[in-house]
This record gives C-alpha cells, sequence and structure tokens, in this order.
C-alpha cells in the first residue's frame, strides 16, 4: 500500500524480474481473489516515498503520434461505414423504413447509388445484404457522391407496403421481361374471389374509378397514376382470373377457363395473361382455400401462380388477406387464415416481390375492416371510394387506396414514368 491508500501486487515478469502492478489493472489468477494473491506472496515494506525532484531546463518531447492503420478495402469495395460508430442499414431510403441490422464501424461497402436529394446512399454490404444508409455515415473512398446514379426518387413508400430496393431490383428485371414479351406497360389484371372481383353483389376494386365516383381527399398525387393506367382499361374490368368462389386451385385448372375467351388446354391464368398482357397483376386471394380440410396446395398453389407470372414478365402484387379473427374463430378457421397470410408474405420474400400489407393495417379498423361474415370488406353506403376519411373506417376503401399507392410506386421506381 502506498501513501494514497492504493493497492500494489508485485509481480514476477517473463524474464523473471520482479515488478509491480496496480490493483486497478490486475488481474486474478487462477482465478484467486486478488486480496489471496497478496497475502499469499512476500510484500516487502513500501520504500520511503522521497519528493520528486523537479527537473531544470529538461526539455520537453512530444511524442510524435502513431496513425491508426487505415483498413484496406476489399475487392468490389468502393466505401465504408464511418468509423466513429454502428449504423444502421435500412430497406429504404427514410429512418422509417425497417433496419436490416447494424453495420460496423468501418465495414467495406459496395455503393451502388443514391436517392436524389442525395442524403441516403444504396449499397451492398460484404455479408450478403443490400440497404441503404444516410450518407453522411460513408466515407467515400473511390466515388463521389454526386455522381452516383439515383436509384431511388420520389418520397418514402407509404406505411404498409413491402417495396424495398431489393423488390425494386427484382420488378425492374421482371418488367424489362414483360417489355420484350410485349406486355402493356399501363395494364394490370386482378386475380382473386368476390371479396376483389367486380361482381354484382361486390363492387370490385377500383370500380369507383372506371365510374369516376372516388374522391382522393389529401391524397390528390395519386391522380397523376390514376391518369397514367386508365388508358389500359384496367380499372374495374372483368377478369377471368378475378371471380366469386375462386380458389387458387380454380386459377390453375383448365375446367375453369371459359371457352368463350380460352382456348384449349389453357387455364384461367394463362387465358388471362395473353387477353391482358399485362405488367403487373395484384393477387388477393385465399378465402376459398380456407373452405378446404386442410391447409394443403394453397402454398403451392400460390408458387404456381407466381412463377407463371414471372416468366411471362408479369410483376406479381401479393394483397395479405384481412379477416375478423371473431368471425373466423367461430368456425375454427383462425389458425388457418394466419397460416394463409403468413404463406404470402413467404412466398413474396422468396421472389422479392411487392407486398401490400393490407391485414396489418385493416387490423386498425373496426372488426379488422370487415363485414360480420369476416371475410368481405366493410364500404360506404354511397359505394363512392373516399380517401378523405374513409380509409379510417372501411376496409374497401383503405385497400383501395394502398394499392393504388402501390401501384403509384411502380409507376415511379419500376416504370420510371
Amino acid at each position: 500500500v502506498n501513501t494514497d491508500g492504493d493497492v500494489w501486487y508485485l509481480i514476477t515478469l517473463s524474464n523473471n524480474l520482479p515488478a509491480w502492478v496496480s490493483q486497478y489493472v490486475a488481474a486474478r489468477v487462477n482465478d484467486a481473489p486478488l486480496g489471496e494473491v497478496a497475502m499469499a506472496a512476500t510484500v516487502p515494506p513500501s520504500p520511503t516515498l522521497s519528493p520528486t525532484p523537479t527537473p531544470t531546463n529538461t526539455p520537453t518531447v512530444t511524442p510524435t503520434p502513431i496513425p491508426s492503420p487505415t483498413p484496406v478495402l476489399p475487392p468490389g469495395a468502393n466505401g465504408r461505414v464511418y468509423a466513429g460508430s454502428r449504423v444502421n442499414l435500412r430497406s429504404g431510403p427514410d429512418q422509417t423504413y425497417d433496419s436490416l441490422g447494424l453495420l460496423e464501424p468501418s465495414a467495406p461497402l459496395a455503393v451502388l447509388g443514391r436517392n436524389d436529394a442525395g442524403t441516403w446512399v444504396q449499397a451492398n454490404t460484404f455479408d450478403g445484404r443490400s440497404g441503404w444508409l444516410l450518407s453522411q455515415l460513408v466515407d467515400a473512398a473511390s466515388f463521389s457522391l454526386a455522381a452516383l446514379p439515383v436509384t431511388w426518387s420520389g418520397p418514402p413508400i407509404p406505411n404498409g407496403l413491402i417495396f424495398d430496393a431489393s423488390v425494386i431490383a427484382q420488378a425492374r428485371q421482371i418488367y424489362a421481361r414483360g417489355q420484350q414479351l410485349g406486355n402493356q406497360t399501363a395494364r394490370f389484371i386482378v386475380i382473386g374471389d368476390s371479396i376483389i372481383a367486380n361482381t354484382p353483389e361486390w363492387a370490385g376494386i377500383f370500380t369507383s374509378i372506371r365510374n369516376n365516383t372516388y374522391t382522393l381527399g389529401s391524397f390528390t398525387e395519386l391522380q397523376t397514376t390514376i391518369d397514367f393506367y386508365r388508358p389500359g382499361n384496367s380499372f374495374g374490368a372483368d377478369f377471368q382470373t378475378a371471380r366469386a368462389g375462386y380458389a387458387t386451385r380454380y386459377i390453375l385448372d383448365p375446367t375453369w377457363a371459359d371457352p368463350e375467351f380460352c382456348e384449349k388446354r389453357e387455364n384461367v391464368l394463362t387465358c388471362e395473361i395473353r387477353r391482358s398482357r399485362p405488367a403487373f397483376a395484384i393477387i388477393y386471394i385465399g378465402h376459398i382455400d380456407m373452405q378446404g380440410k386442410s391447409t394443403s396446395g394453397y402454398a403451392e398453389n400460390l408458387d404456381t401462380i407466381v412463377q407463371t407470372l414471372m416468366n411471362a414478365g408479369i410483376i406479381p402484387v401479393l394483397n395479405t388477406v384481412a379477416y375478423s379473427e371473431a368471425a373466423v374463430s367461430a368456425i375454427n378457421k383462425l389458425e388457418w387464415m394466419a397460416y394463409m397470410n403468413t404463406t404470402i408474405k413467404e412466398t413474396a420474400a422468396r421472389y422479392n416481390l411487392p407486398v401490400v400489407d393490407f391485414q396489418s393495417l385493416a387490423a386498425q379498423l373496426p372488426n379488422n375492416g370487415c363485414i360480420p361474415d369476416g371475410r368481405h370488406l366493410t364500404y360506404g353506403v354511397d359505394g363512392v371510394v373516399n380517401f378523405n376519411g374513409d380509409q379510417h373506417r372501411y376496409g374497401k376503401d383503405l385497400r383501395e387506396l394502398m394499392n393504388l399507392q402501390m401501384m403509384e410506386a411502380l409507376r415511379v421506381y419500376v416504370f420510371q414514368r
């Protein structure tokens, strides 16, 4: 113990010379408490401390700082994460997008592009991830921020849409193939049952837009998107792929194809693809599958529908399905419905496809946006789609708003129109 009351321990260095180490940096020896180590050692009496003489005319020597080595970038990298801290990699160029995990300081990056404002950069990491970082948190090694291509233009994607950088890249590839096959950018098809089909009992999706009986409210920017797609004559159209009572297996079964419109050996899906040559397909299907005795076949059928569309250069846009938990529980199908929406998301993730996660936002509506049967969507008695507040009350209005927002995202980010 020195005069300040600090404890020091006598140790032997590797060259057998004795030395002293402070209690603040001493480590345990064979897990023994430090106090026991000290008591077991032969500690000589503390030497008498003499005042340290003040040096005279001693020049002050300032040591030359040794710079930390700069990490060498691996082949293919042109930047790195800022060295000061760990940073979030996000699915889109805004802090409202999901975090894909933290990147370590100085982690190498392959920087690919930026948003139009230059505030975010798109990059691939060297552990196989792709996403977005704040540009101010990236150290540029061999790229100029201003010279990067703009790979994301416009505002953040609205809540409830799964449409990140990897989805955009995949959608662009599918769209490019479709253009080679003669698909029409302004045209789309709808795949589903009575909940989305244009039937006398239930006005189908976008019927109000076809009839010009809609109100955009504060979403006036969507008028540009509506005008872009209107020449394709798809709003409220009668699709072979959208009929009351359709299950996924019927979409793939030639016996359900109408011979008035479809050729021999065509199933419903291939028939509508030939007739419409669309750029994308809105898919909202699964309630009829739920009425079966098991979940067998739904995932396989949905996968086949998706692959058929992709091979034809058509972008599948999957919708998760809203349902009332009380109504579905009453018929012992709650577990089935959860499985169905999980399957929809997993199928989309497997192929990097866009998703309108309707079920997640419909859960905030009365009865999950459904009428008492727990499946068909609520709507205003006037039959008019109204985004001036009805999207917070009715399932039909909310679903149409979300799908229009997805169509706008496709127009801006994929079709670049």
